[in-house]
């Protein structure tokens, strides 16, 4: 399973499309974000302390030809109070039909893999996920999970619109856990063992403190208090969970070990495993293994943040995202994580990859 939500739904989409290639999709995908490369424009006022300006006012006054166009122009160089009459600054269309060129439609009755990408209801305001299973995953679904206001439009589908997943967490483990629990809903057997990676852009690190120099400092912090990962409370609750599921099982295989007549003298206690476990396993409830891959947060993000798409900067990126990603995966190695384990392991890969 592949899930995502935003930029990371792009990915994931692209992982999932391209999954049956020879390297799993990891060349479609790096090809992709080396399409969206852009030469920056030179800005000397605007950019003589950090050349890294130079992409950012790129990104501001034109755009992404395959993400997003601007149509409000110079709207960064007006004043807050003449933005009233608009609702967004930027056209997404691009990003649809640059999407488009990678992948069709994505299920339904697709599981293998599956995908998972979240966006915001505007009409509940609650995070709904489209599932490859249940519907077709479209390009316009991918976009509506990418629709962070007040820059981009809301997504109309089927007669909702939708912003961004990220507001609601950026990193949709719960919601790929209700999907799987949903009735006739392919996935692990209940109680089996599920190695999870979670890609999180936006760690909580104490060690470095928020300096605010200016007002690009201020929206850089906004970003990084509403987009900090909620995965870790969720992290805490698969722990519960699996600590339930364990001493439900020991508590069970101990009863089960019990002669006829000592099971008798505990009844109640029996009963009370059994229907335990009944519970655990018709809720479809898993043990999680889970392992963050955190990118750090760095000065450059500061300035470069979202929109730097200049070619140093991406390719900075990729190295930073296989580097981190091997390191997390030397770690699971030295740690002894047992492959030839009987117990049943699935796979599922969360968060903005």
């Amino acid at each position: 399973m592949v899930a995502g939500t935003s930029i990371g739904a792009i990915n994931a989409s692209i992982v999932t499309d391209r999954y049956r290639d020879a390297d799993h999709g990891a060349k479609a995908l790096e090809d992709f974000w080396q399409s969206l490369t852009v030469q920056s424009f030179q800005f000397p006022p605007l950019a003589t302390e950090d050349p890294r300006w130079n992409a950012v006012w790129t990104s501001l006054l034109f755009g992404n030809s395959r993400l997003f166009q601007p149509t409000v122009p110079l709207w960064a160089f007006t004043a807050p109070v003449t933005w009233a009459p608009f609702t967004n600054f930027y056209d997404t269309d691009p990003m649809e039909r640059t999407l488009a060129g990678y992948f069709h439609a994505i299920g339904p009755k697709q599981a293998q893999p599956r995908l998972i990408v979240t966006a915001v209801d505007l009409q509940t305001i609650r995070s709904v996920a489209f599932d490859s299973w249940d519907i077709a995953v479209t390009p316009r679904h991918v976009v509506a999970t990418c629709s962070l206001p007040p820059s981009f439009p809301a997504t109309r589908l089927d007669g909702h619109q939708y912003w961004d997943g990220g507001l609601w967490s950026n990193t949709p483990l719960p919601e790929v856990l209700a999907c799987l629990r949903k009735p006739g809903s392919p996935g692990p057997e209940a109680l089996a063992d599920c190695l999870v990676f979670i890609v999180d852009l936006f760690t909580s690190d104490s060690r470095s403190s928020a300096e605010i120099r200016g007002n690009w400092d201020v929206w850089a912090l906004r970003d990084r208090v509403l987009f900090q990962d909620k995965a870790l409370y969720d992290e805490r609750a698969s722990g519960w969970v699996n600590e339930c599921i364990d001493l439900v099982q020991r508590m069970r295989d101990r009863l089960q070990s019990l002669s006829p007549a000592q099971r008798k003298l505990v009844a109640a206690v029996d009963a009370l495993v059994d229907e335990s476990y009944r519970e655990l396993r018709d809720e479809r409830r898993l043990r999680l293994e889970i392992h963050r891959i955190a990118r750090p947060n760095v000065e450059a993000d500061e300035v470069s943040r979202e929109i730097d798409f200049s070619p140093q900067r991406i390719n900075s990126l990729i190295s930073e995202g296989r580097s981190d990603t091997s390191r997390i995966l030397a770690e699971i190695d030295r740690h002894g994580r047992d492959r030839s384990s009987p117990r049943s392991r699935s796979r599922l890969l969360s968060g903005p990859v």
